[in-house]
């Protein structure tokens, strides 16, 4: 190995044939992969397809993965199983085979400011922005204090919760679904649902609660609130009445309507890569429903994945642990079914009554 790579361990890949709760599948390698994020020492269960084309030294060993700065430099004068690709999130992968064993190199993503604003200009849209800021949380201290008045006086098609926040609509075949993740932080009854922020504090709950992406209210004025499943269980109701957090059965019927799994999430994904990474694969948004990669937080607290996942919760449960949810890709154009611990968080979208 060339002196000047550095090599940080990232995780330990097992192969299995068993099924495990919170899988996460990755359909550019036909692997479900889990356990990284619930492992003290970074164990990760690999469960491949039949008719995954990886190599067999791969889906039969388990392999130790290295994250890298270069990751051509770290597989230079080496035997190459698996050339340099981006399978799930923008990182780059790539394989070695080291005397009989699979190693796998990790370069993780470096994510680069959108925009470059000149030193004078920046003090003047911090001053702005500060005095705008100011004037919206006076305004949101005001919605908690004064009784919401939901559904009253709105234009046709828009949906109002508890915070005073407007949603819109659109049918989609029989079913009359939001256009927008939900960021409501009260219950329809007015209680408050708890904001945790610590990692800490995220990994112990075991009631509702909710989070902005990073802590970061810029992001949820974009992708709407990160919920666990227990907010979206909780009798007060999470969605404005009238609506709900759809079931399993229910993510099923659009699914189908839309061309089933290995279409849909094209149809229900907001084209373009303004918001969703390069490629967006299948990216038509002939739904209306304008789906959005706005990440997830894990049952460790880490948030992960903005602009190239999507996941929503559904109301239906798997197990003591877990509950089904969907899942969106930027380089797939299908929709995923899977079921994940009930403390991660995700994303809520409300489905109208019949």
């Amino acid at each position: 190995m060339n002196k000047k790579i550095k090599l940080k361990y990232h995780h330990l890949g097992i192969p299995t044939k068993r099924r495990f709760d919170g899988e996460i599948y990755l359909q550019a390698y036909k692997v479900y992969h889990s356990g990284y994020e619930e492992s003290e020492y970074g164990i990760e269960w690999m469960r491949y397809e039949k008719d995954c084309r990886l190599p067999e030294l791969v889906k039969t060993m388990p392999h130790v993965a290295f994250e890298v700065e270069d990751i051509y430099e770290a597989i230079k004068g080496k035997k190459v199983i698996i050339e340099p690709n981006s399978p799930s999130d923008g990182n780059m992968v790539a394989f070695i085979d080291e005397n009989g064993a699979p190693v796998e190199f990790i370069q993780v993503k470096k994510y680069k400011p959108r925009l470059k604003i000149k030193p004078g200009i920046f003090v003047l849209l911090i001053f702005f922005l500060v005095i705008f800021n100011s004037g919206c949380h006076r305004a949101g201290e005001e919605r908690r204090t004064i009784p919401s008045k939901l559904q009253t006086n709105l234009p046709s098609g828009q949906i109002k919760d508890y915070d005073g926040n407007i949603y819109h609509s659109v049918r989609i075949g029989k079913q009359i679904w939001m256009v927008e993740n939900l960021k409501v932080t009260h219950y329809r009854n007015g209680n408050p649902i708890p904001e945790v922020r610590a990692d800490a504090q995220w990994r112990k709950v075991s009631s509702g609660a909710w989070c902005n992406y990073n802590n970061d209210t810029t992001n949820t004025r974009v992708y709407g609130c990160l919920y666990n499943w227990y907010a979206v269980n909780d009798s007060r109701n999470l969605c404005p009445p009238g609506w709900h957090v759809p079931s399993d059965d229910e993510w099923l019927i659009v699914t189908s309507y839309l061309g089933g799994e290995g279409l849909a999430g094209g149809k229900l994904k907001e084209a373009g890569i303004t918001r969703w990474s390069y490629p967006n694969a299948g990216a038509t948004n002939e739904s209306g429903f304008t789906a959005l990669p706005g990440g997830y937080r894990s049952i460790k607290g880490i948030f992960q994945i903005l602009d190239t996942y999507s996941f929503y919760w559904t109301s239906t449960t798997y197990s003591e642990s877990s509950a089904f949810s969907r899942f969106i890709q930027y380089d797939y154009e299908g929709i995923s079914r899977i079921d994940n611990y009930k403390t991660y968080g995700f994303s809520v979208r409300c489905l109208k009554d019949n």
